[in-house]
C-alpha cells in the first residue's frame, strides 16, 4: 500500500482548472519531484494535500486513511509536514524556539521533550552554531535549512518541500540534496519535490511527475520525463539544455 495516494485530485479557482484529475503515488521513503512551469498547479497540488484548501473533486489518501479536505493542523498531526516557498521567520523567535513550535504536532510531547526534538532537528540541519539566533537574521540559505528542521520536528512521514534550493549555491544545494537522501534511506521519510532547478531534481529524486496547465502530462525517473520531445517542447524548452 502506498503511503500517500492522490486520486483524480481537481480543483478550478473562477473557471481556470488548478488541478485537473490528478493521480500518483508515493511510497515509504521515496523521493518524487513535481515538475512544471510557473502556474502549472504544483504549489495548488501541495495546498490540497495539506489540506489548505479544499478539493472539488478526487481524494487524498494516506497511511490508508481518506484525509481529503482535513484541516492542515490534523494533515500535520498524521505525519504530512511541508516548507514554503517563501520562508518567513518567526518575528521574536529564535532558531530553536521557531523549531520547537512545530514540534508540537506530536501528540503529548512535553516541553523538555521538545526541546530535545528542537536541538535534535536543528543540529541535523547543521544550524546548531545558530540556534540561539533570532530566526529572522538568517541568510535565506539558513532560513531554507530553518524549515527544514521545523518540518523534522514534527515527526513527519512525507515532507513536501516547495522550492528547498531556491536561492542556494552549488554547495548548498549538494548539502540538501545529501540531507534529503539520508532521510529517506535512514528515517524512510518520503519527499514530495516541487523543484524549478533541473539538475537538483535529477541528482535528488527517484521518480517525477509533470505538470502543466494542471493536467499530469509525464511520469518516470527524472531522465526520462526530461527527455521527452512533449515535454521539452512544451515546459522546458532551453532549460533542459
Amino acid at each position: 500500500m502506498a503511503l500517500l495516494s492522490v486520486e483524480s485530485l481537481r480543483k478550478s479557482f473562477g473557471g481556470v482548472h488548478a488541478t485537473r484529475d490528478i493521480s500518483f503515488e508515493v511510497q515509504k521513503g521515496q523521493i518524487v519531484g513535481v515538475i512544471g512551469p510557473n502556474g502549472a498547479g504544483k504549489t495548488t497540488l501541495f495546498n490540497l494535500i495539506t489540506g489548505f484548501i479544499r478539493p472539488d473533486g478526487g481524494r487524498v489518501v494516506f497511511g490508508g486513511r481518506d484525509i481529503t479536505g482535513l484541516r492542515p493542523d490534523h494533515v500535520a498531526r498524521l505525519g504530512i509536514a511541508r516548507t514554503f516557498q517563501i520562508a518567513e521567520p518567526m518575528n521574536g523567535l529564535t532558531v530553536q524556539e521557531s523549531v520547537r513550535v512545530n514540534s508540537y504536532a506530536r501528540e503529548g510531547l512535553a516541553r523538555r521533550a521538545a526541546d530535545e526534538v528542537a536541538r535534535e532537528a536543528v543540529e541535523r540541519v547543521g544550524l546548531t552554531a545558530k540556534r540561539h539566533v533570532l530566526s529572522s537574521g538568517l541568510t535565506a540559505a539558513e532560513r531554507h535549512r530553518l524549515e527544514f528542521a521545523k518540518a523534522l520536528a514534527s515527526a513527519p512521514r512525507i515532507i513536501l518541500l516547495d522550492e528547498i534550493a531556491a536561492g542556494l549555491w552549488p554547495e548548498e544545494q549538494n548539502e540538501i540534496a545529501r540531507l534529503i537522501g539520508e532521510c529517506a534511506d535512514r528515517d524512510g521519510i518520503a519527499f514530495l519535490i516541487v523543484e524549478h532547478k533541473l539538475a537538483f531534481m535529477i541528482a535528488v529524486a527517484h521518480s517525477a511527475i509533470v505538470v502543466n496547465f494542471g493536467e499530469k502530462i509525464a511520469e518516470g525517473s527524472p531522465s526520462q520525463v526530461l527527455s521527452q520531445p512533449s515535454v521539452i517542447q512544451a515546459y522546458l524548452g532551453s532549460e533542459v539544455a
